[in-house]
């Protein structure tokens, strides 16, 4: 048998059964495998992968299987855990992550899992913040600075400008360029 092949390359065979995939079963080590533009159409041929404990990398773009098996992209990454490439792109954790919510329980729990992961990375970011902001508190103290005065004195500053002649012109012209079909003129900030 195969049992150390790692890398498999067979496009263009014609391959069309699933009979003709069951001996990649036996190949416990093979990582890389790309049988695009063949003629597989049998859903069933994720079994077969399913068996395959090695196996990172997947490519069947030109089967039919790819347009006749329903949410395709997400069937495979759900089933194949330790899969990282799926036809022409990675499966980052994050995909993997909302893909095993929707093979948990369909579409409202991918969309509680997006909601959780967008929670998280808030938090995260808050987080990373709060980090900062300890930090540049503790460089203050250190040249004999108040943090809460300084932050007053930036509070103050960003004030007055907001609230100056030229702040209110930038308002206007983003009012008038709005009104005339012109956008949020954001673009002409950079």
């Amino acid at each position: 048998a195969l049992r150390s092949l790692a890398t498999l390359n067979i496009t263009h065979n014609r391959l069309d059964s699933l009979e003709a995939l069951l001996p990649l079963a036996d190949c416990p080590l093979l990582a890389v495998l790309d049988m695009s533009h063949n003629r597989l159409a049998d859903p069933a041929i994720v079994d077969v992968f399913e068996r395959m404990p090695a196996l990172g990398v997947l490519v069947l773009t030109g089967n039919p299987v790819v347009r006749s098996m329903d949410r395709y992209r997400k069937a495979i990454v759900a089933r194949l855990q330790n899969l990282r490439y799926l036809d022409d792109r990675p499966i980052f954790d994050d995909e993997r992550r909302f893909t095993n919510a929707w093979a948990r329980g369909g579409a409202d729990e991918e969309k509680a899992e997006r909601e959780r992961f967008a929670q998280e990375e808030r938090d995260k970011r808050t987080r990373a913040f709060e980090a900062m902001e300890a930090l540049r508190n503790e460089a203050l103290r250190e040249r004999g600075l108040d943090p809460e005065v300084v932050r007053a004195e930036e509070a103050a500053r960003l004030e007055a400008e907001l609230s100056g002649p030229a702040y209110e012109s930038y308002q206007r012209f983003l009012e008038e360029n709005e009104k005339y079909g012109g956008g949020s003129g954001d673009d002409l900030a950079t």
